[in-house]
């Protein structure tokens, strides 16, 4: 029987401590989700097209608009030919917002052999909300240079497109 007490006795010392210090434990069970949508996908590009300009002596700047439709206006210049913007098919999760931009800002140059014009790019967004399938128009003013040189001039860039 003192045996019993003693044992009793220690279990209610035991007991009364813990509850005197405060120690408790407890347990919560937190999840984790994710949704995952796939990533944005882009088609083949169209490149922007200033059509055929018949340089003089002045020089002078060509802008196609950064919209479906777009025809070139021409300062001082003479264009002939028709012209289009560029553009960009644009796969993405519907409803998601997608953010478009320029690698790089400023003027890209246009060369022809050793010949050179500047153009600098524009958008027809620089943000939207995906529907699926989306089109992003690429514009620009190209700047023709006084009695410059003729052929045939190119050049690229890089267009940003990726979820905001």
């Amino acid at each position: 029987m003192l045996n019993k007490m003693k044992i009793a006795l220690a279990g209610s010392i035991a007991a009364a401590a813990m509850i005197s210090s405060g120690a408790q434990a407890a347990t919560e069970t937190v999840g984790a989700d994710a949704e995952i949508i796939p990533a944005v996908t882009l088609g083949t590009p169209a490149d922007i097209d200033f059509g055929t300009i018949a340089a003089d002596a002045t020089g002078g700047t060509a802008v196609v608009a950064a919209s479906s439709g777009a025809t070139t206006s021409c300062a001082t210049l003479t264009c002939v030919g028709t012209s289009s913007p560029g553009s960009i098919v644009v796969t993405s999760e519907s409803g998601q917002t997608v953010d478009v931009s320029f690698a790089t800002a400023g003027a890209v140059t246009l060369t022809s052999g050793t010949d050179t014009m500047s153009m600098t790019p524009s958008l027809s967004t620089t943000s939207f909300t995906s529907t699926g399938s989306d089109t992003v128009y690429v514009g620009g003013t190209l700047t023709v240079g006084a009695s410059q040189a003729a052929g045939t001039y190119s050049g690229t860039f890089d267009v940003n497109v990726d979820y905001n």
